[in-house]
């Protein structure tokens, strides 16, 4: 659960916008472990999360970018070299669950969440 501070928060705005991270990269971990073969960009995520409600409309693209690049981070999606272009008309790169994570015959939960 990661949040970039680059603004001036206090300590509860800091606390509520990490744990708004935190739920975000939640979403878009299960997201995944539903979809296991499937491949999204961030827009795809944008779009599917949204239409069934499970992100609010409110949430930037920027957020659910930077859920995805904390998940690379910490292995549960590969970055693939595949890309698309977006609705901005700029190549956006595909993400998919790591092997393994969410797969038949492997846990569910990633191991750091296990300790």
């Amino acid at each position: 659960m990661t949040y970039f501070q680059t603004t001036h928060l206090t300590p509860c705005e800091l606390q509520e916008r990490i744990l708004t991270a935190g739920s975000q990269e939640d979403i878009i971990r299960k997201f995944f472990n539903k979809h296991p073969t499937g491949k999204f960009t961030a827009s795809d995520l944008e779009r599917k999360l949204k239409s069934e409600h499970l992100l609010s409309e409110y949430v930037p693209i920027t957020s659910i970018r930077r859920a995805l690049t904390t998940l690379a981070k910490d292995g549960w999606v590969n970055r693939l070299n595949e890309c698309k272009k977006g609705p901005y008309k700029v190549n956006e790169h595909y993400y998919q669950l790591s092997t393994g994570w969410g797969k038949a015959g492997y846990s569910e939960e990633h191991p750091i969440n296990l300790l």
